[in-house]
């Protein structure tokens, strides 16, 4: 399907990066990008391209008045989007792509840090109508409910398990997972921010040839 298109820019208009285009039309297209993407870095680049204009969006809306922070926001969602990308669930959520992107994004990024960090839950008394509702996290989802963060932590175990180098996953999860900016990943693991991004980057391959060969197997 990819092969009708001359170059990138073919490409970012076909999956509706200028938009114009009905969603069904750009989904079909970007469900290709992000399949070969989850073993060609250039198709996943093109998918990250195409997401872009909204993690700016997500970065000035997230720092309003807090102009300081908006690079490292907007750094961070552009490396959660990749990873969500390189791992995109595309048999399970195969429409409305781009969208599923940005929030899984702007949730690891924005959310699901603050809600891990937080400490001010306190036990309750259990009334008893409540008993009869369906049982939810603290987050006040259903437990049932599909999150993104949780699927991503099961991936790196499953991959920190099968080989892929612990301490590389570990970095990799400190900064998806545990919020951390790429600063405090280098100090902590006593290296070069350098040698986070490229740790990150080498990392998320491997995490998802790992992903797509155990799908294939």
């Amino acid at each position: 399907m990819l092969a009708r298109y001359e170059d990138a820019p073919a490409l970012l208009a076909a999956v509706g990066r200028e938009g114009g285009l009905p969603m069904a039309v750009a989904d079909q297209v970007l469900a290709e990008l992000v399949r070969v993407g989850r073993d060609d870095v250039l198709a996943a680049r093109i998918a990250l391209q195409r997401v872009v204009p909204g993690l700016v969006r997500a970065a000035l809306r997230r720092t309003s008045g807090r102009h300081e922070r908006r690079q490292r926001v907007f750094d961070d969602l552009v490396a959660n989007a990749w990873l969500v990308i390189r791992c995109y669930p595309l048999e399970r959520r195969p429409v409305k792509i781009a969208v599923n992107v940005l929030r899984d994004a702007e949730y690891l990024t924005c959310v699901r840090p603050a809600r891990l960090r937080s400490a001010g839950e306190r036990p309750v008394a259990i009334r008893a109508e409540s008993r009869r509702l369906a049982p939810c996290g603290l987050d006040g989802r259903p437990e049932d409910h599909a999150d993104a963060a949780a699927e991503l932590a099961e991936v790196l175990a499953f991959a920190a398990a099968a080989g892929v180098d612990r301490r590389d996953v570990a970095m990799l999860g400190s900064v998806v997972l545990g919020g951390r900016s790429t600063g405090e990943i280098a100090q902590r693991f006593a290296v070069t921010t350098r040698t986070v991004r490229n740790r990150r980057v080498r990392t998320v391959a491997a995490v998802a040839a790992l992903m797509a060969a155990t799908a294939a197997a």
